[in-house]
């Protein structure tokens, strides 16, 4: 950024005083404005953390329920042809389920 700008506001400067105050306050309010859109930014970034935290934690437990679900169930069904489409219908509605909620929850 150049040294000259913004161009000092003292009585140098070509400006009245009305002037001056006037540039002062809207020198104010531009600094303030930045500031504010500095800790939205700071804000927004936070929160996208955090929701792609919890997305990442849901997605896990899910999934992790799901084969948990899977593996017992084939165990139970002991190899039964029958036993296995039931259980791999029961995962499947399951993982439908979880995968509504995290649509709902996360917009996916």
């Amino acid at each position: 950024m150049s040294p000259f700008l913004p161009a000092p506001l003292d009585s140098e400067s070509g400006f009245n005083r009305r002037q001056l105050d006037q540039l002062r306050r809207a020198e104010a309010a531009n600094e303030l404005e930045i500031r504010r859109y500095g800790m939205a930014a700071r804000a927004r970034s936070e929160m996208d953390q955090l929701d792609t935290w919890a997305g990442h934690d849901a997605a896990d437990t899910a999934a992790t329920a799901e084969l948990k679900l899977l593996r017992k169930g084939l165990l139970e069904a002991a190899g039964s042809a029958a036993g296995v489409e039931l259980v791999a219908s029961w995962v499947n509605q399951f993982s439908s389920s979880n995968h509504r909620r995290y649509g709902r929850r996360f917009g996916g």
